[in-house]
This record gives structure tokens, sequence and C-alpha cells, in this order.
């Protein structure tokens, strides 16, 4: 019985406690459900959901998946594109454990890479091809996981203005500049007038046109409700936050977000009031 009694407060407590263990370096993420429109070029292509929550043994778990939708979804109907990160706390930040990536339908694919810090060796490939270190200056991510520690570094007090990435990509590992621009006002709905903050992404050392314009409202966790990707053929694909549900308790359920803002919310001093156009966007 007092066994029985031991492992129930163990899960439920632990992660709370692996909580309490992220913001002592930085605020731990609430768990939340969130579902994207992806548009290229102006026309639907896809529909994303994304998923944090947080285990009993206190790996928080980032999960996104995509379908296509619009006429993709009559082109490429049964594409399923599944990429999932396992975080866990480590040094005093959240980071990445396990990373995967599985594309089902048109074009089948996987990738993997696991990250282990207490070696520092990262392990990239299905069959772990190829194995590099981890002992560098700038922190090393898969794509889900930088994602989620941009809105911790916007999160955190004394903001940067600037911050490097290495972010995995199949078996390369790639270093990305991450730049908070300015704060903006944007049409979300159905929150209505956002205040929002603008992050710049771009490959470091690179000469091409490709990059990532991502905007963030704290209203939301800082969560994006935007992102606009510009590729370097031209091709636009943007992303819209459609909705949001975050977690009522550490591993629990959710609830929607009501909207806070009212309607006609006025910019403060210094900002900028920006329509959710796309292809308005540039790199300012």
């Amino acid at each position: 019985m007092r066994i029985a009694t031991a492992w129930a407060l163990h899960c439920g407590l632990l992660p709370l406690l692996a909580a309490a263990t992220v913001a002592a370096a930085e605020p731990a993420p609430r768990a939340f459900e969130a579902h994207y429109l992806l548009e290229r070029n102006g026309l639907l292509v896809a529909r994303i959901k994304r998923q944090l929550r947080v285990r009993a043994d206190g790996v928080f778990v980032f999960r996104s998946e995509a379908r296509p939708a619009g006429i993709a979804a009559v082109l490429f109907g049964k594409v399923r594109i599944t990429e999932q990160s396992l975080l866990a706390p480590h040094s005093g930040r959240l980071l990445p454990r396990y990373y995967s990536y599985r594309r089902e339908g048109h074009r089948p694919r996987q990738r993997r890479a696991a990250f282990d810090w207490e070696r520092g060796e990262l392990i990239l490939g299905v069959q772990g091809e190829r194995r590099l270190s981890l002992k560098s200056e700038a922190p090393v991510f898969d794509r889900l996981s930088g994602e989620l520690s941009v809105i911790g570094e916007l999160r955190r007090a004394g903001e940067r203005r600037e911050w490097l990435y290495l972010l995995t990509e199949g078996k390369k590992v790639k270093e990305y500049i991450f730049r908070l621009q300015a704060k903006e006002w944007l049409d979300v709905k159905p929150w209505g007038r956002l205040q929002t903050l603008r992050v710049l992404r771009r490959q470091r050392h690179s000469e091409g046109k490709r990059k990532t314009l991502s905007w963030h409202a704290p209203q939301l966790d800082y969560l994006p409700v935007r992102t606009e990707t510009t590729e370097k053929n031209g091709d636009l694909y943007v992303s819209t936050l459609e909705t949001f549900r975050p977690a009522a308790g550490p591993d629990g359920g959710a609830g929607d977000a009501a909207p806070k803002n009212p309607a006609n919310s006025v910019p403060a001093p210094g900002e900028t009031d920006t329509r959710a156009t796309p292809g308005r966007s540039a790199d300012r």
C-alpha cells in the first residue's frame, strides 16, 4: 500500500518538479495544443497540429503533425508528416534528448537525432550513421526543440536582441542567427489585435535569400501566431495560428484561450501597427 501511494505521489509531483528545475534558469513552458493553417503563395496546402505536454517522468514531449489541405489534399491526400522532440532539464536548461521525423505516403522518409548531453555526443541518422560533438559555444537543437527554445528566449527577463543556435537538419548541423527585431501589432482571428514580437531567423554565413520571420504573442505564452518563410526560389510559405488551447495543469487537459485584447486596441508609442498580410513583411 505504501509503495502504491509513493508511486502515485511520484507520478503526480514529478512534472511539477521538472518544471521547477527548468524555471530556476528559464521560464518553464506550459503545455498547450495549437492548430495552424499553412499557405504556399496564398494557397492553402496543409493543416498543422502542435502539442506540448509533460510526461509523468518529467520529460517534455513536443509533437507536430501536418496533413495536406486544399488542392494539396487532392494531390497528396495520404501524406502525413509527424515530428516529435523529447526534452528534459539539463544544466538548468530545457534541452532535447531525442528527435524523430517521419513522412508517410508520397516519398516516405525518416530522420532521427539523439542528444547525449552526459557524454557530449550527438547521434544523427536512422541507424546512427553520424556522430558529432555536442561541446560547442552555441546550444544544439533539433528543429522542433529550437522553436520551443525561441519561446523561452522571449519569455526570459532581459531579452537578448540576438542569439545563435545550432540546428540539426538530417545528418547535418547548421548555424542559425535569431534576431529580435521589433514589437508589432497584428490582427489575429479570433483574438483581435495582439501585440507581438517579430523574430528573424537566417542561416549564418549564408548569402541565400531564404529567411524566416515569426511573430510571437506574449498574450498567448509567446507562441508564434504567424510565420513567414521565403525560399531561395521566391516561394512564400505562411503559417497562421487558427486555435490555441493552453493546458489547465502540468499534464492535464486544455481550455480555449479567450481573447483579452479589445478589437480597438491602440498601439503604444514607438510600436508599429501591422496587418497580417502575406508577402508584406521584409527583413527590416
